[in-house]
């Protein structure tokens, strides 16, 4: 009797290979899958089912530099039935990390060094991206499990990079006194900027093979700094100027076309992660979700984004006015998308994804049955149970394939 026992590919070492990427449903064809186990195709890449692993902040780099820590943290998703990974934020400037233990993809061998996490997440068969940020006036802060908000770090702080801290604008209406350093960029930097994007989307697609890549547009970091009026003071005759619409969102613009210039878009998707509001309504120059519905049909006319990903907040310390849920807001994103595809041609399909206390599969798997979106980003519930998809999947009466190593005694 012979029987052979496959070598996964894309890694060196030793791991078998898997029949299926883990969270595939077992069953026959006619059988009635829930829609939250249904594969989802976006341009190149399929994923088997609808379940991603949000992007959360570790905290726990050397320099930009991933660790054995990140290595661990990911792939533990990878060998569980995660439909695809979205890592942290990723700096594409030293000085764009959040805090200093932030990761980084300002230079090659930070680069190879993703890549070792990305090759093993694809000896599983699973879809891994990358969220690449600028943090703007909230870089060089403490981690957050030092201190629940953010708090500018100082010369005691191994790392600490507080002088070097460049915005849209260096004075803003709200929560200034946090981020007393800021100094505003020039044009040139803001081209700069926006270049460093371009060349970090190259090293993702060229060097570390990521399977896509998330612009982070939200939470108060410098692309949502220059959205929004409230931080965003720059004046007239600038062409990123927060006095009107058009040049308050050209930055994010002019970032997703020097990313498409770097990638293989038939290749690779592009999301973006919007704060859809700014969850301070009261304040007539923050950032609103009528805004984001007028900013969508914009971006989606200028090309190159497949999904959006929905999320709130970050921008204000201050929370006023009556605000929809993320949930809400993802629904209504994703009736006006689907509106604009009834209404006009647009080409590839483009996707919605949803956060926000997603907890339960009974809430998830309706999320998607109702169409409120495409895809559901969990992050505290996979940081308590790493096998959610699994409890998901018995919760659904769904038997799903598991990682050999794994799967095989149960």
């Amino acid at each position: 009797m012979s029987i052979e026992n496959t070598r996964a590919p894309s890694v060196e070492y030793f791991t078998p290979k898997q029949p299926l990427p883990s969270g595939t449903v077992l069953g026959k064809k006619n059988d009635k899958i829930p829609p939250l186990f249904s594969e989802l195709k976006i341009k190149g890449m399929t994923i088997p089912n609808r379940i991603g692993l949000s992007p959360m902040c570790m905290y726990s780099a050397d320099n930009g530099f991933p660790t054995p820590f990140h290595m661990i943290h990911y792939n533990t998703y990878s060998m569980r039935g995660t439909g695809l990974i979205i890592l942290e934020s990723v700096a594409v400037t030293s000085n764009g990390r959040i805090s200093p233990n932030d990761l980084g993809i300002w230079t090659d061998e930070q680069a190879y060094k993703l890549k070792e996490i990305v090759d093993f997440a694809h000896s599983q068969g699973k879809k891994i991206g990358i969220q690449l940020s600028h943090s703007g006036r909230k870089a060089s802060t403490l981690p957050l499990y030092t201190l629940k908000f953010d708090v500018s770090t100082d010369k005691n702080f191994k790392g600490d990079f507080s002088d070097d801290v460049w915005s849209s604008s260096d004075s803003f209406e709200t929560d200034d006194k946090l981020f007393k350093n800021v100094k505003k960029l020039n044009i040139n930097q803001v081209k700069e900027i926006i270049l460093k994007f371009g060349e970090a989307a190259k090293r993702c697609y060229e060097i570390c093979k990521f399977d896509f890549i998330e612009i982070h547009a939200a939470h108060g970091y410098l692309i949502n700094q220059f959205l929004s009026q409230t931080t965003n003071k720059r004046g007239l005759g600038d062409e990123y100027s927060g006095l009107n619409f058009e040049t308050r969102i050209k930055f994010l613009i002019d970032i997703v076309n020097t990313i498409k210039s770097n990638i293989n878009t038939d290749e690779i998707p592009i999301f973006v992660r919007l704060s859809a509001s700014e969850n301070n309504d009261d304040n007539e120059n923050a950032w609103t979700f009528n805004d984001t519905l007028k900013l969508i049909p914009i971006l989606i006319k200028n090309g190159g984004i497949d999904v959006f990903d929905i999320s709130s907040g970050g921008n204000s310390p201050v929370k006023s006015g009556k605000q929809l849920s993320q949930l809400e807001m993802a629904k209504q994103v994703k009736c006006l998308i689907d509106d604009l595809r009834l209404t006009s041609s647009l080409g590839d399909k483009i996707y919605v994804a949803a956060v926000g206390n997603i907890n339960n599969a009974k809430l998830a798997n309706d999320l998607i049955s109702e169409n409120n979106c495409d895809i559901v980003l969990v992050g505290r519930e996979f940081l308590k149970s790493p096998n959610l998809v699994e409890n998901w999947a018995h919760d659904l009466n769904t038997n799903i394939q598991m990682t050999l190593q794994y799967g095989w005694p149960l």
